[in-house]
């Protein structure tokens, strides 16, 4: 069982409409994001997330229309499982509701090859849905007659959109819910042209019926435009309205309708503009405005069964106008509604245009002109948003918020270029993501993705690391710091929260205190003395303390090893002879150790009072006061224990036993500033990086009978408080930053690494909100200090390193070189012949600050197909391996490639030296490359797969400048070959086990004899499935993708375990004999595919799990570090990257108890939840192919059990419980005991699950799912 998860979803952007979704007559932005709908509000300062809404299946088309009769308009969506559902907002419960719903698919239809869209009719009398080929979708706006509701309609259910099986409601807009509404009066006719491009209404008067403009492809591959009469009464769309028309370029893709202006009364010109590759048309055509024989009602009844020739139109278009524009893939446009008759195009490329259509007022022909405005992301859609912004969506670069450079004319000549637009905001996308490696920070000692994402003008490296990202707003260098405070001055006179800022920071060095003055403009200063605080000594802790007795009196106070200060009166000094060690500070008490005793000083009527002390059995290592002030917790050395002291009374309350060897180096007492009513948490930080949470009632005492255990780090743990206008959370500072968050809902605690943008060990933090930075934190690392903010909506730090116009394709990562080797491709369009070059290449960067270290260039027509960081020959040296493919342009498949080894060949460890040492060709492309113990590797070509060693050559021919173009003398040493199968995709290894992912013969597990040196089949999946991406699980567990866009798990059950003896008779191959890298013809070393024994020699399937996502790539690794993961109750084993712009894991619960449990309440929840469009999530994750379907078994989808449980209250948890047991497939005698699942398959006395080591019980035993949800949320 797989619990499979996503630290960052898909990020692509393919759909972007504006309508007035929210409110009437004001534009909301509408993205569809691969499952995910977002709603933006367009508001001055930009754009703001309003709404979003998961889709339980992939976004196909998004469109919107609105009745004559609606206030606001209704959301249509469409989905590549043919769902068709609409949606409304509903304002007075402020969210997005289902209503209505139908599917599309049909037997023996198939979805439309080229475009699934929808249009609306300019006047709302209908919207067309074209998703299957020959069919269209008529939905009738208009309300029906009564003659015409079909009686069958009356007996369809209402539905209602439900999103959980806790507390679903009715919607609050059932009259939307009706049977009868548009969606379900939905019918289809026939649509003779198939291969259609593109598809759009004309605009027509009211008059006229609806009529269709198409773009399609005949059956000699020109691009014709027809046009169609959609009739309304009769349902067909036979009658045409002018004659076919040849459009001039050949790869027409986009109808522009228009409206010409004519001074005749009863002659109305209107029609379209054709935007192909490199040229955009004008063509137009007459409507009579008193012919009354095409309005609707009038006509007669035409049988569908006359044909088209006796229906021809009998005018034709008229070509008005025709001009080139720059060569490209134009894949969208939107209107520019400032400007007349002015539209923006984007192509595939980059480039963006504004065409513009002129008329003059005299008769003249229209005029057709365009000017070039700038180079943007490849766009997916454009939607011009007031005041001159336009919103670009992508799929091949980072979506954008745009300002267009205005004035805007229409009137320029097209050869002048206008100034670029601006970039107001972008929003960061990762797809398509080619190919990732996982490396570890060398700075930071963390785990780190690097991506290919990108293409076209907007090829990146991204750089991914776990965690909340802190933009920097500010830096100072200063080293030495340990601690540091953000405090406010001592003020005498009425405070203002308000505008009450911090305006001073204080730096506790090792022998001495620093003072920072942070002014109102943002400038910080050093300065000598503040108040009279001490700067000879370090500082132990420093704040404010407000006077109870008055209002309007606040302290700035610090504290030393020699004495408290707060203020000239306000001064304590310990006897003679002793020094603090340990100090708390409250609002209004202070609390200092001395060794065992701790004393309590409280500011009264102007002067620092001891109220009291108390002393324990042994030194104190830390300090901590509650919220309230009720009670103070004091750790202690030798015990490690933390003993709870009333400040009352100064008696002990209870003691908390930590059962740690390492001593207690932070502790804090904090309710997460929630309602006075709950609970406080002695939060108790151990220097061995673990932390534990203890829950106290109002008098002290401990709630839980036992406490759990958190693992954050290795380092001792400090505990900062953090503040700001979002909420209240405790910085956890170790050698990974986390922070600490409780949920309101039902108590459970969140822990969220933190990354910084230096990387680094940080000594200490602290909040920080002054006029300037408001809202921030502050930093302190070796050598500076830095200032920034939280950004809590990200939990993935994304660092973009741009390529420009170079597409990276595949990436390896090198420790022993600290590089990173990069595979890139660069498109070149020529705009004068219209031809495509790709030049291939291959790139080495540095792996700290990613400079350009070696560049080689491919043959033409070579491109890289593979790459991989392995240590080869006998000195088990690390080299770049790179494969090849030579694909001729007049070839369909590559005949021959290459593999080539580049490593550095320096000696010393300031320079480095990459040199090409060792080259050889194969027969087709090389598809994939790994590597094998013993300085060996595989490499998979064609039907085969190659085990390959190096030819050792004298270091003179090594170090020479090798000639690309000609063969080299250092080359491979071909061990074996096994051709068994189709196309060989991929390869990969785990120690001497071989994967190999076919395209027609999915999986084939091989093993490389290491001593025999030969390629031996173990097992294979006999399914006919077409993979890509594989991946180890473990020995005998492996995980792949197919092309249907599912995952299925495989596993190698052998009985027996086949290794050589000693004795075997097989004698070795001469390790001398050299091969000649040349395998074109090579047959006579190729193994048979046969198998042995059938028992041991086949792959088991045991998952299956549609995804719905394109998956590129699996790899070993994780995010989390090692100490973490090694806490939770799950491992990661596999990170996978979608070409949507998805990283998410695949991670083995250790526990089967544990693993059976959730398993049980992700079947209950699964079956009886639904998303956004009433569609079920257990059939979403349904494995599905063209020939058959299975349920899904397996996997547990992490994200959506996360999503539903993690928010919910005690009680809902209580009722999901309830829900769960009463399911009847719990129940039933062949499946486990409901006592099972309530436990997790645990007795009453064993471990809590939040912590495997701890003891805890919880008072519900269901609410345990919620602690196991918990702990994997740390995996991502």
């Amino acid at each position: 069982m797989l619990y499979l998860t996503h630290a960052l979803h898909s990020t692509s952007t393919r759909h972007a409409i504006k309508a007035d979704f929210i409110q009437p007559s004001i534009d909301a932005l509408i993205l569809g994001k691969h499952s995910v709908i977002e709603v933006y509000g367009i508001e001055t300062e930009g754009l703001k997330l309003l709404h979003q809404s998961k889709v339980y299946d992939v976004i196909e088309h998004i469109n919107s229309y609105k009745k004559l009769t609606d206030s606001t308009a209704t959301l249509l969506v469409l989905t590549t499982n043919l769902s068709l559902f609409t949606l409304r907002y509903s304002p007075t419960t402020n969210t997005i509701i289902t209503t209505a719903k139908i599917s599309l698919q049909q037997i023996g239809a198939r979805p439309a090859d080229y475009i699934q869209t929808s249009i609306v009719d300019p006047h709302r009398r209908c919207v067309l849905v074209h998703a299957l080929n020959g069919i269209l979708h008529v939905i009738p706006l208009t309300p029906p007659s009564s003659k015409s509701i079909d009686p069958s309609i009356g007996k369809r259910k209402k539905v209602t959109n439900t999103t959980s099986t806790i507390g679903s409601k009715t919607s609050p807009h059932p009259n939307h819910n009706e049977p009868d509404c548009e969606i379900h009066r939905a019918y289809q006719i026939r649509l003779n042209e198939v291969n259609v491009q593109a598809l759009s209404f004309a605009h027509l008067p009211s008059n006229n019926p609806p009529t269709l403009l198409i773009v399609y492809s005949n059956h000699l591959g020109d691009r014709v435009l027809r046009s169609r009469k959609i009739d309304l009464q009769l349902s067909n769309c036979e009658q045409e309205l002018f004659r076919s028309y040849n459009c001039r370029d050949p790869v027409t893709g986009l109808i522009i309708p228009i409206t010409l202006n004519d001074n005749s009364d009863n002659i109305i010109n209107t029609g379209a503009i054709l935007i192909g590759e490199e040229s955009a048309e004008l063509i137009c055509f007459q409507i009579n405005n008193n012919n009354s024989a095409t309005i609707k009602g009038k006509t007669k009844a035409t049988p569908t069964t006359i044909s088209q020739r006796k229906l021809s139109a009998e005018q034709s278009v008229t070509v008005a106008h025709a001009i080139k524009i720059p060569l490209g893939a134009y894949t969208c446009f939107c209107k520019v509604d400032t400007l007349p008759q002015s539209w923006l195009l984007g192509d595939t490329y980059g480039n963006l245009i504004l065409l513009s259509l002129t008329q003059s007022t005299t008769r003249g022909s229209p005029c057709l002109q365009y000017r070039h405005i700038g180079h943007v992301p490849s766009p997916e859609a454009l939607v011009y948003i007031p005041q001159g912004f336009v919103f670009l969506a992508s799929h091949y670069g980072d979506s954008q918020l745009l300002k267009l450079a205005f004035p805007l004319t229409s009137s320029d000549s097209g050869q002048t270029d206008s100034s670029p637009p601006e970039v107001i905001t972008t929003f960061s996308n990762l797809a398509p993501i080619s190919d990732f490696c996982i490396t570890e920070d060398r700075k930071s000692m963390v785990n780190q993705i690097v991506t290919c994402s990108g293409a076209y003008r907007d090829g990146s490296l991204r750089v991914i690391k776990h965690g909340i990202g802190l933009s920097d707003s500010g830096s100072l260098e200063l080293g030495g710091v340990q601690r540091l405070w953000a405090l406010k001055s001592s003020r005498q006179y009425p405070l203002q929260p308000s505008g009450d800022f911090d305006d001073r920071l204080i730096l506790s060095c090792a022998d001495s205190t620093r003072f920072l003055a942070l002014n109102e403009d943002g400038s910080i200063e050093e300065i000598d003395q503040f108040e009279d605080f001490q700067s000879d000594l370090p500082t132990v802790i420093a704040g404010n303390l407000s006077d109870p007795s008055s209002t309007n009196l606040r302290y700035s106070v610090q504290v030393t090893a020699r004495k408290v200060t707060a203020g000239l009166p306000l001064s304590w000094e310990p006897d003679l002879g002793k020094s603090i060690t340990s100090a708390a500070l409250g609002s209004s008490i202070c609390t200092v150790a001395l060794k065992r005793q701790v004393y309590v000083l409280r500011v009264k009527n102007g002067v620092l009072v001891e109220e009291g002390t108390f002393e324990l059995s042994n030194d104190i290592s830390s300090l901590a006061i509650d919220p309230s002030e009720n009670f103070v917790a004091a750790g202690q050395w030798v015990t490690n224990s933390v003993e709870i002291i009333s400040l009352s009374t100064l008696a002990r309350i209870s003691r908390v036993n930590t059962g740690s060897d390492f001593m207690v180096n932070s502790l804090m007492m904090t309710n997460f500033e929630r309602n006075e009513s709950d609970s406080c948490r002695l939060l108790i930080g151990l220097g061995d990086g673990k932390m534990m949470n203890v829950g106290l009632d109002n008098n002290g005492m401990i709630l839980e009978e036992t406490q759990n255990k958190t693992t954050l780090g290795i380092r001792p743990i400090e505990f900062i408080s953090i503040k700001n206008s979002t909420g209240s959370y405790v910085w956890a500072n170790s050698d990974q930053p986390s922070m600490i968050d409780r949920n309101p809902n039902n108590g459970r605690f969140s822990y969220t690494p933190v990354t910084t943008s230096q990387g680094g060990w940080l000594s200490s933090a602290t909040n920080l909100n002054t006029q300037f930075f408001q809202d921030s934190v502050v930093y302190a690392s070796n050598n500076e200090i830095r200032i920034g903010k939280f950004n809590k909506n990200e939990k993935m730090n994304i660092l973009k390193v741009s390529l420009g116009n170079e597409q990276p394709r595949r990436i390896a990562y090198s420790p022993d070189m600290r590089a990173y080797g990069v595979i890139c491709i660069r498109l070149e369009l020529d705009q004068k012949d219209g031809i495509l070059h790709r030049i291939g290449s291959f790139k080495i960067f540095d792996d700290q600050n990613f400079q350009l270290l070696f560049n080689y260039e491919f043959l033409e027509f070579e491109q890289g197909s593979s790459l991989a960081a392995i240590k080869l020959g006998n000195d088990l040296s690390e080299h770049f391996v790179v494969g090849t493919g030579l694909i001729k342009s007049n070839e369909s498949e590559a005949k021959m490639g290459r593999i080539l080894a580049i490593r550095d060949v320096s000696t010393t460890t300031t320079e480095r030296d990459f040199r090409l040492t060792h080259q050889g060709r194969l027969s087709g492309s090389v598809g994939g490359i790994a590597g094998l113990p013993g300085g060996m590797f595989v490499a998979s070509a064609n039907a085969f797969v190659h085990a390959f060693g190096m030819k050792e050559e004298d270091s003179e021919t090594i170090m020479s400048d090798l000639n690309p173009s000609t063969p080299t003398k250092a080359g491979f040493k071909l061990l074996d070959t096994w051709g068994g199968g189709f196309v060989s995709q991929t390869v990969i290894t785990n120690h001497n086990q071989i994967l190999v992912g076919d395209l027609y013969k999915s999986l084939v597990l091989l093993e490389f004899d290491l001593f025999l040196l030969e390629l031996v089949v173990k097992a294979r999946d006999f399914s006919a499935m077409s993979v890509r991406p594989i991946g180890f699980i473990d020995s005998q567990t492996f995980v792949s993708a197919d092309s249907e866009f599912n995952l299925f798990t495989v596993q190698h059950r052998h009985s027996t375990q086949n290794d050589h003896s000693e004795g075997d008779d097989h004698e070795e191959q001469d390790q001398d004999e050299e091969v000649q890298v040349d395998l074109v013809g090579h047959q006579d070393r190729l193994k048979s595919p046969g198998l042995g024994d059938p028992d041991d020699q086949i792959l088991t399937q045991v998952g299956a799990f549609h995804l719905g996502e394109n998956v590129n790539h699996f790899r070993p690794g994780s995010l989390v570090p090692k100490p973490i993961q090694s806490s939770l109750i799950a491992n990661n084993h596999t990170v996978f990257v979608t070409s949507t712009g998805a990283v998410g894991f695949l991670a083995t619960i250790h526990d089967h108890k544990i693993r059976d449990c959730l398993s049980q309440v992700y079947d209950h929840l699964s079956t009886n939840s639904s998303s956004c469009g009433n569609l079920n999530h257990s059939e979403h994750r349904t494995f599905k192919t063209k020939s058959r379907k299975i349920k899904s078994s397996g996997f547990i989808d992490g994200d959506f059990i996360e999503d539903l449980i993690l928010n919910l209250s005690l009680p809902e948890i209580e009722k999901l419980g309830v829900q769960v047991q009463a399911d009847d497939r719990f129940t039933h005698p062949e499946t486990p005991d409901v006592k099972s699942l309530e436990f997790g398959g645990l007795g009453s006395d064993q471990k809590a699950v939040q912590d495997p080591a701890s003891d805890r019980v919880s008072s519900t035993p269901f609410i345990r799912v919620l602690d196991y949800v918990s702990d994997l949320t740390r995996l991502h």
